[in-house]
């Protein structure tokens, strides 16, 4: 992956079926990658990618983010074991705390929102690498579950953080993170360094950073 990407958003209240052309003329335009929101009520990320990198030859497609608490950790990497193995190297899963409303409006409210998404991550790396996952924790239960196939190159895992608490914990699980919203180069640099320290806690040396800019 280069150093530096640059990709487009294609929002979720555009009609679904323009994406496949979307999809083609930001690869068309030189784009890196296209990035995909998880709304509640709206189309889904995850068969949207699927659309998209069907419709492109070498686009990357993220999605940012789907909600940690809303995904059982197994469906979550049985679907984007699907994505890699079909799209090696395009897809950039990202996973977040959702909207608390929309949460407890689908009875999906977590009971610790840094616990469920430093839960779900890790359970989700560990069975796209073919680990034997148990884990009773807070929120994700998992006995001895076992993915049959994996993708031969496992997708990086991003986290979508805003504050202190959940950008440490994105540089400690993560392969990357999501900064949320529109940020400022100050609110950027003050990010990065809770990520490097919590990158530091997990003792990882390498982590990528997407920042959004309205345009």
């Amino acid at each position: 992956m280069k150093p530096t990407a640059f990709g487009v958003t294609f929002h979720p209240n555009f009609p679904s079926e323009s994406l496949p052309e979307f999809a083609r003329r930001a690869e068309s335009a030189g784009f890196d990658e296209l990035w995909l929101w998880d709304d509640c009520f709206l189309p889904g990320a995850l068969t949207s990618a699927a659309i998209a990198l069907a419709a492109t030859q070498r686009l990357k497609v993220g999605i940012g983010l789907l909600p940690a608490t809303a995904y059982n950790p197994l469906f979550a990497a049985m679907e984007l074991t699907t994505l890699a193995r079909n799209f090696p190297g395009r897809i950039l899963p990202g996973f977040g705390h959702g909207v608390g409303s929309w949460m407890q409006q689908i009875g999906a409210a977590p009971k610790s929102s840094l616990k469920s998404l430093e839960e779900t991550v890790t359970a989700v790396g560990r069975l796209l690498h073919g680990e034997e996952v148990t884990l009773h924790g807070v929120q994700v239960n998992l006995d001895r579950v076992q993915m049959h196939q994996v993708p031969s190159e496992p997708p990086p895992l991003y986290v979508g953080a805003m504050r202190e608490k959940s950008l440490r914990l994105a540089g400690r699980v993560g392969d990357g993170t999501l900064l949320a919203g529109m940020c400022t180069p100050d609110y950027a640099r003050w990010a990065l360094g809770h990520i490097r320290a919590g990158m530091a806690e997990g003792g990882r040396s390498r982590h990528r950073v997407i920042a959004n800019l309205d345009v």
